[in-house]
């Protein structure tokens, strides 16, 4: 099976991963071992982690186009018409559009892939419902998005799959260490109590909201240390946030870590007070893997992945009381933090990278079969289309 992927971009401007990035890293070079060839087109800039895909055997092209460049509408062409496929796969807003455009100039049937539930920018609306009207398949990565999703574009509920994303779960799922290593790092006293907020650093993700909790909690919990992992737009507000509100010492910014995995073995909570509409956040469902107690937001997806009080916590979005409750909670119960981290790693076994990639090629199969076509046989290539 020969299949193009499109996406606008595989790191944010300025290189920060994020969780397309994860996904795409997790996803391609396992379907890639699963016999598909793959070629993967990026508009976006490059990134050394790209290394890793084509390391898998996936054909990767960087476009270097910045957001609105009108050159997105043909600049895949090339790359596409270089051989024949049998179907494309479309991430994120431009790709979902001019991929749908290509693939019906071509006959080729189209799979778009939808990860969160942001609302389709306006000039984008209506040229996007009109392309998906005959759309072969649309994918949302949980139940919210896709509803969303296809009400968003227009799709019929009977094209609609629901397909959770996957994880490489052996990278995570190992016995928790003593947790001196990282405290050492970063120069903390063993006693340190360490709470983990692992994401872009962006308004919306939560992290100064956490922050303006911090004062109380170092209160009650003199020990409680706030690890800010990751790296983002917003990462000197909450660095300003953290000095004047005087917990410097109880909250670290780490960056960008190529180590989360072993980041989540060393710490005690995870957090993620997200104010967003999440997908299926690989934040939540890494530290759940690694066995940890998480303290989540009730937004979108993330009750996909936890029940409160049975494998998780889950607070009202936004509610700063009931956040800092359930980290004062949390941190004071051991039974409690070692039984929902137990039912969070056994929840989190549901979504290996091998059966997401299993439900994905069986929805190939069936696209194709639906078109009266057969893995291999590939699509005409017509002449670029005129600019």
């Amino acid at each position: 099976m020969r299949v193009f992927v499109l996406s606008d971009h595989f790191v944010h401007k300025g290189g920060r991963a994020h969780g397309g990035t994860t996904y795409l890293l997790n996803s391609l070079p396992a379907m890639s071992a699963a016999g598909v060839r793959l070629t993967a087109v990026f508009m976006g800039e490059s990134h050394p982690l790209t290394g890793r895909l084509r390391d898998a055997g996936v054909d990767v092209q960087c476009l270097h186009l910045s957001k609105w460049d009108p050159r997105s509408l043909y600049a895949f062409w090339p790359f596409l018409r270089a051989q024949p496929f049998d179907l494309l796969h479309l991430l994120c807003f431009k790709s979902h559009l001019v991929g749908q455009l290509a693939a019906a100039r071509l006959r080729m049937p189209a799979v778009v892939h939808v990860h969160d539930r942001n609302v389709l920018p306006p000039p984008l609306r209506m040229p996007m419902r009109w392309a998906s009207r005959n759309l072969a398949a649309l994918v949302g990565v949980s139940e919210p998005v896709t509803r969303f999703a296809a009400q968003q574009y227009g799709v019929p509920l009977s094209r609609c799959h629901t397909i959770e994303n996957g994880l490489d779960f052996a990278a995570f799922a190992r016995p928790a260490c003593e947790g001196r290593g990282l405290r050492e790092e970063l120069g903390l006293d063993e006693r340190r109590r360490l709470i983990a907020v692992v994401g872009r650093v962006q308004r919306f993700k939560g992290q100064l909201a956490l922050i303006e909790c911090m004062p109380e909690i170092a209160r009650r919990v003199p020990e409680a240390c706030l690890l800010v992992v990751g790296d983002g737009p917003d990462r000197a507000q909450c660095e300003r946030a953290a000095a004047e509100l005087g917990v410097r010492e109880h909250v670290r910014f780490l960056g960008h870590r190529d180590d989360v995995a072993r980041i989540l073995s060393e710490v005690e909570i995870s957090v993620m007070p997200t104010q967003a509409e999440e997908g299926l956040p690989y934040a939540v469902l890494e530290a759940m893997s690694a066995g940890l107690a998480v303290l989540a937001s009730d937004a979108g997806g993330i009750g996909t992945l936890i029940q409160s009080e049975r494998n998780g916590l889950l607070v009202k979005r936004g509610d700063r009381s009931e956040l800092i409750a359930g980290v004062l909670r949390l941190l004071a119960d051991d039974a409690l933090r070692a039984r929902l981290g137990s039912a969070a790693r056994e929840r989190a076994a549901d979504f290996s990278v091998e059966r997401h990639v299993e439900r994905m090629l069986s929805l190939y199969d069936s696209v194709l079969s639906a078109a009266g076509l057969r893995a291999g046989k590939g699509s005409p290539r017509p002449a670029a289309p005129p600019l």
